[in-house]
């Protein structure tokens, strides 16, 4: 009975403490002065599970008790008694962390559309102090919470670190400046810094009364897997004057890869905006979500655009889409188009997707092609099909795309 009991206090001691109710959380934190980190999970969804590990992992439980800790997941993974600990997280019943999920994120989120895995750092007082959308590894988690605490040390407004609050103060003031050779580096400086003053600055330079390029390059240093703060300060700037802002905008979406942005994507390409910017929306749209139905059907469409921009970067979003008859039937049209350039990119998609179904129509194509660098991707392509379907893409293959994209869009 008494090694029974040992046996229970050891398994409590090496995981998280969860907390079991959102007040009694953050009165905790305030009574302690520390912050609270939320962790939103979710079922049925790698990165997620992966996040389970990390949460096992001794480090992080370690380092979890320097801060009050919250698990937020809707799901039920003891369906015959909600009142029982979690099998997943432990520490906690299924029926508290599932009122947790409703309490926090309407608090911290807003939104019914909750992107999980997400951790969001919290003061004492409810303010958000940092927070990361998607997978995010052990070491990167712990950072963020070192980040939070000294932030929270700090008044919130910095890292509580005085070399790097001096170091954002410089940035700033170069980040405005109308030389690009001394702002482009200041500004990309500034996203590299996990700091809450440095994210703000980054957005009160997309202002319509910033200098165009300006605003573009502080899209560029916001464009991070994930980034869930600028979602929505990049979705705004999709109706910016200036249609070179716009482009990055777009670009910045597809490297943020939140589904969040599929609708306002949609909605500009509904519009029917010029060549150049409607080029981008395709491979943007596949990034948020490759599996979503009505993202699949316009890049179909867009494989058949009249404008070449426009098709050619809809045949490389095609790469991210599961085979079927619809992109196989494309992408074997496209190997005998008149243009070499979508020639091109029909091969490096149909290398990059590896689908054995259309070997035959990349053997029938590589014995009559006459285009030297088609030839020479064709060659790649059919090398690649060969390869383990789980083995790394073929870098001669990836390097190819460039020959044929007929863009003069650079894509920091």
């Amino acid at each position: 009975m008494l090694a029974a009991a040992v046996v229970a206090l050891a398994l409590v001691a090496d995981q998280v403490a969860w907390e079991k109710e959102y007040e009694a959380a953050f009165a905790s934190a305030k009574a302690r002065n520390v912050p609270v980190l939320v962790c939103f999970n979710m079922n049925g969804e790698p990165a997620s599970d992966g996040m389970v590990a990390v949460y096992k992992d001794p480090e992080f439980v370690a380092r979890s008790k320097d801060f009050v800790c919250i698990i937020a997941s809707t799901f039920f993974h003891n369906p015959e008694d909600s009142t029982a600990p979690c099998p997943r997280f432990g520490g906690v019943t299924c029926a508290e962390h599932h009122k947790l999920e409703i309490k926090t994120s309407d608090a911290f989120i807003g939104t019914d559309a909750v992107i999980s895995p997400q951790h969001v750092l919290v003061s004492p007082d409810k303010k958000v102090l940092t927070r990361r959308a998607y997978v995010i590894s052990k070491n990167e988690l712990l950072k963020m919470m070192t980040v939070a605490e000294k932030a929270l040390k700090a008044g919130a407004g910095g890292t509580g670190d005085e070399d790097v609050t001096k170091q954002i103060d410089d940035l700033i003031k170069v980040a405005k400046d109308r030389n690009a050779e001394r702002r482009k580096p200041a500004i990309s400086d500034l996203g590299r810094i996990d700091d809450l003053r440095a994210r703000d600055a980054l957005f009160s330079l997309l202002g319509p009364k910033v200098m165009d390029d300006t605003r573009a390059d502080a899209l560029d240093a916001l464009a991070t897997k994930g980034n869930y703060d600028a979602l929505p300060h990049v979705i705004e700037r999709l109706t910016d004057s200036n249609t070179n802002v716009v482009r990055h905008a777009i670009v910045a979406l597809e490297k943020i890869g939140l589904p969040a942005a599929i609708a306002p994507l949609t909605k500009l390409w509904k519009k029917k905006p010029m060549a150049m910017v409607a080029c981008e929306i395709p491979r943007a749209l596949v990034a948020c979500d490759p599996k979503n139905a009505e993202v699949q059907a316009l890049i179909k469409k867009a494989c058949v655009a009249k404008e070449s921009l426009v098709e050619l970067n809809a045949l490389v979003a095609l790469r991210a889409l599961p085979p079927d008859e619809d992109t196989r039937k494309i992408l074997a049209d496209k190997l005998t188009d008149n243009n070499g350039n979508v020639r091109g990119v029909a091969v490096w998609t149909i290398g990059g997707m590896r689908d054995v179904a259309l070997k035959s129509a990349l053997e029938a194509q590589a014995a009559k092609e006459a285009n030297i660098d088609v030839r020479e991707c064709l060659d790649l392509a059919l090398k690649s099909l060969a390869l383990d379907p789980k083995a790394k893409p073929l870098p001669e293959l990836e390097m190819m795309l460039d020959k044929f994209l007929e863009s003069d869009f650079e894509r920091s």
